[in-house]
């Protein structure tokens, strides 16, 4: 994506950049910013950038910058997808999700102000299998820094910094 601010005008969901399409383990869909976080993701009505629910599988998310969304900054829905290099702030609920999916990665996020309930927000949601969020952090979030919403199994959680958040770092 080019430098500037984006917002999708479709439904269902208006302001949402929907991602509806997965790609290959060798050939992932990928959503990226031309330069770090000067593509602005903003102002949905729901989620900024959500995968699609039904599964949409091996997506790369890089360099965006990802806030004032009516939800969740991003959410992913589906299996083996990657958000890397993401600014996420100041969205109304998580900075960023994932439930019940195997093997997505977090790496090198930035997730802060995010969430205005001090129980349910945090920086990190998420559950599932083979998790990995490395070199993230994690800070001023309303609960939270990372929360491992229902568990997570064989995850490999390292290299963060969890700072200022509204309850436990995670």
């Amino acid at each position: 994506l080019l430098d500037g601010s984006y917002k999708w005008s479709g439904t269902p969901y208006p302001g949402e950049i929907p991602v509806g399409a997965g790609g290959t383990a060798n050939n992932p869909t990928i959503v990226e910013a031309n330069n770090k976080w000067r593509a602005v993701v903003q102002g949905a009505v729901q989620h900024g950038v959500q995968t699609q629910s039904g599964g949409v599988n091996f997506c790369v998310v890089r360099g965006l910058q990802i806030r004032n969304n009516g939800i969740d900054g991003i959410k992913f829905n589906g299996n083996n997808n990657t958000a890397i290099d993401l600014w996420v702030h100041h969205n109304t609920g998580n900075g960023m999700s994932s439930f019940g999916d195997t093997g997505n990665t977090w790496e090198f996020c930035l997730s802060e102000f995010n969430g205005v309930d001090a129980d349910l927000d945090h920086g990190l949601s998420v559950n599932g299998t083979d998790i990995t969020i490395r070199g993230c952090i994690l800070r001023r979030n309303s609960s939270r820094g990372l929360n491992t919403n229902g568990g997570v199994s064989n995850a490999s959680i390292y290299n963060n910094i969890f700072e200022g958040n509204g309850s436990v770092a995670m």
